[in-house]
C-alpha cells in the first residue's frame, strides 16, 4: 500500500497535480497566514498600490519604482587618486538621470540574528587534523562577537522612481537606467543587483517588521487571499506619540535633516553607520529642470532683495542709515547668488532632496 501510495504521489506531480500532502500542507499554511493578518488600516498605511512579482513596485496610478542592492564599494582603502575617480563615476551616473527621475539611496544598518548568523559563518568540526584551525578561527569570531564588533550589517539600497502610461513602459523606461548603473558600478567592481518582489518584500519586512513576520512567497496571495503589505507591515503601527512611532516591538523616531551644506563630507554617513545603533537612512533626490529652478531662484533672491531695500527704508525714516538691516537677510541673498552662479557654471543637475535618519530602540529613555 506504501509503495502504491508513494506511485499515486509521483504521478500527481508528474501531471502538475498536488499531492494531498502537498494540499494539506498549504491549507496549513493558508490559515496560519490568515491568522497572522494585519488590520486593514496597518497594512494601508505602506503607500503603495501594487508589487509586482518581477520587483516593479506601483506606487501610485501613473508612478512606478524599482529597487537594486548596492554592493560594498572598495573606497576608503584606495588612494586619493581612485577616490576622485569613484566620486566622478558616482557623480556622472547621477547627473545621466532624466528630469522627474527620483533616485532615492536607503542604508539600513540592522542588528545581525548572532545564532543564525554563526551558524552561517563558524566552521564545522570535520574530526581531522585541521580542527585545530577551526576552532581557532571560530575562537577569533566570538571575540569580536563579544566585543561588539560585527554585531550590525549595512544593506544598502538604491530606488528609482518615475511617471509612466503603463507598468510595461514603466518597467522598459526603469530597466534601462538600472542597466547604465550596474555597468557603471561594475567599473569600480561595486555588484548592482535589480531586487526581486519577493527581495523587495524581504527588504522592507527587514525594515517594518525585522524577523517577526513569516517568510513570503507570491503563490501566498492567491492561496490567502493577502496582499503583499500582510507580509511587510508590523503587527503595530501606531502614531499616537508626539516624538516617535511604534512599530511592532520598537519604536522609530525620524530625524529630518533640514540644513545642510551643498556638500557633504564622506565620512559623515560612513560615522553614523558604524554608532551600533539600528538606523535606516533615506537620502531621496528628485532631479529637477535647471532652467525653471534657477529662475526661481532668482525670484527669491528678487523678494529677500526687496525686503532688504524695505527694511532700510523704515530705518531712514527713523534717521538711521545702514548698509545691512539684518546680517541672516544678506547671507540668504549671498547663497542664494552663489548657487545660481554655480548652477550656471557647471554641468550638474538640480535635485529636491530630502535627507532623513530613522533611529530604533526598545523604550523611550533607551531611545533619548
Amino acid at each position: 500500500m506504501l509503495f502504491l501510495k508513494k506511485q499515486k504521489n509521483q504521478l500527481e506531480k508528474q501531471n502538475g497535480k498536488k499531492t494531498k500532502e502537498e494540499q494539506k500542507a498549504e491549507q496549513l499554511r493558508a490559515e496560519r497566514l490568515k491568522k497572522q493578518a494585519l488590520l486593514p488600516s496597518i497594512a494601508n498605511t505602506i503607500g503603495y498600490e501594487a508589487l509586482f512579482e518581477n520587483g516593479l513596485m506601483q506606487i501610485g496610478e501613473d508612478y512606478f519604482s524599482q529597487t537594486y542592492a548596492l554592493g560594498d564599494v572598495n573606497y576608503q582603502t584606495v588612494d586619493n587618486e581612485e577616490k576622485a575617480m569613484i566620486i566622478e563615476k558616482y557623480s556622472n551616473m547621477i547627473n545621466s538621470l532624466e528630469d522627474g527621475t527620483t533616485f532615492q539611496l536607503t542604508l539600513h544598518n540592522q542588528p545581525v540574528n548572532i545564532e543564525k548568523f554563526k551558524a552561517s559563518v563558524f566552521y564545522k568540526y570535520q574530526e581531522d587534523s585541521l580542527d585545530i584551525y577551526r576552532e581557532e578561527l571560530n575562537e577569533i569570531m566570538q571575540q569580536n562577537f563579544d566585543s561588539g564588533e560585527n554585531n550590525f550589517r549595512t544593506y544598502k539600497y538604491i530606488t528609482f522612481g518615475k511617471k509612466a502610461q503603463s507598468p510595461k513602459l514603466a518597467n522598459r523606461s526603469l530597466n534601462q537606467i538600472g542597466q547604465y548603473f550596474k555597468q557603471n558600478f561594475g567599473n569600480i567592481d561595486a555588484s548592482f543587483e535589480h531586487l526581486s518582489g519577493t527581495e523587495r518584500v524581504d527588504m522592507m519586512k527587514g525594515i517594518f517588521a525585522g524577523e517577526n513576520r513569516s517568510s513570503f512567497r507570491y503563490a501566498d496571495l492567491d492561496l490567502t487571499g493577502l496582499t503583499t503589505k500582510d507580509f511587510i507591515a508590523p503587527n503595530v503601527l501606531s502614531f499616537k506619540e508626539k516624538d516617535y512611532i511604534e512599530v511592532g516591538e520598537r519604536l522609530l523616531q525620524i530625524l529630518y535633516v533640514k540644513d545642510f551644506s551643498t556638500e557633504i563630507g564622506d565620512t559623515f554617513v560612513r560615522d553614523l553607520m558604524q554608532s551600533d545603533r539600528e538606523l535606516v537612512i533615506s537620502l531621496t533626490a528628485e532631479s529637477v529642470n535647471k532652467s525653471e529652478k534657477i529662475k526661481k531662484f532668482s525670484t527669491k533672491r528678487a523678494v529677500m532683495e526687496g525686503q532688504k531695500a524695505g527694511d532700510q527704508q523704515k530705518l531712514a525714516q527713523k534717521g538711521i542709515f545702514v548698509d545691512s538691516a539684518s546680517p541672516v537677510l544678506d547671507e540668504n541673498i549671498t547663497e542664494t547668488t552663489e548657487l545660481m552662479e554655480m548652477m550656471k557654471r557647471t554641468g550638474d543637475r538640480i535635485f529636491n532632496t530630502i535627507f532623513l535618519i530613522g533611529v530604533y530602540a526598545n523604550d523611550p529613555d533607551e531611545l533619548k
